[in-house]
């Protein structure tokens, strides 16, 4: 019993711990402190969780775990895939491989990360998708009479709330696009710059004064360092 709650403690710590640092990156909440934000977040999630602990907690999981993380994971995962090799660039990507291992990814990573990657992602969401359409959407529920599972459709308002949680997960990835494609600036310019990547944030700013002092310092890669953080404060 204490092997798995401390378990589920140690994968609590390391999500919340992603939310905090990407909520502090992004500098919506200067003023509290992070102690009060990991609490809020906390209740927050408390607040959620309770759903799970209903008589129906096994369907929300279930609801959850289909369309909150696997849908979504998936359309996100395209969406880097396209952006890594097709925006920022296949032959730039190799580059800064080269620069940090020492030599080019060879042609099998080439046509992975090009084409055949790419094309199962795609192939994922696309018969996701038809099947969801096609199929109306299920769950097992225990009958009585029987005393077995059998296959119940979602209600209308189950179905909505499956939509919704697919939608949010990847939504901002087309809404930026969309905004930098027509270039609202209005909109997207309180978008703070940690989340377009273009300086350091508070979490990485350890991370490259370290590498600047190892810089200074005339290590062996220092002219290699010195091109990786050009480029990186040149990207945007």
């Amino acid at each position: 019993m204490s092997c798995l709650l401390l378990t589920g403690l140690g994968s609590m710590m390391g999500t919340l711990e992603g939310v905090l640092t990407a909520i502090f990156d992004m500098n919506l909440v200067t003023w509290m402190k992070k102690w009060m934000l990991a609490g809020i977040v906390c209740f927050l999630s408390l607040i959620v969780g309770i759903i799970f602990t209903t008589g129906a907690g096994q369907y929300w999981v279930s609801l959850f775990d289909s369309f909150a993380a696997t849908f979504g994971l998936s359309v996100v995962a395209l969406f880097e895939m396209i952006g890594v090799m097709y925006i920022y660039g296949h032959k730039r990507f190799s580059s800064d491989l080269e620069m940090m291992v020492g030599e080019k990814p060879g042609i099998y990573w080439q046509v992975t990360w090009r084409f055949i990657g790419p094309l199962i992602m795609l192939i994922v969401f696309i018969s996701t998708l038809v099947g969801c359409i096609m199929n109306p959407l299920e769950y097992d529920a225990y009958s009585v009479e029987i005393a077995a599972l059998v296959k119940q459709p979602y209600p209308a308002w189950a179905v909505a709330v499956a939509l919704l949680l697919a939608i949010t997960s990847f939504a901002p990835i087309p809404l930026v696009a969309f905004l930098r494609y027509f270039n609202i600036t209005k909109v997207e310019m309180d978008i703070p710059a940690s989340v377009k990547r273009m300086n350091t944030t508070p979490s990485t700013a350890a991370i490259m004064n370290n590498q600047e002092n190892d810089d200074d310092e005339g290590s062996d890669d220092s002219g290699h360092n010195s091109e990786f953080l050009q480029q990186i404060s040149q990207f945007k």
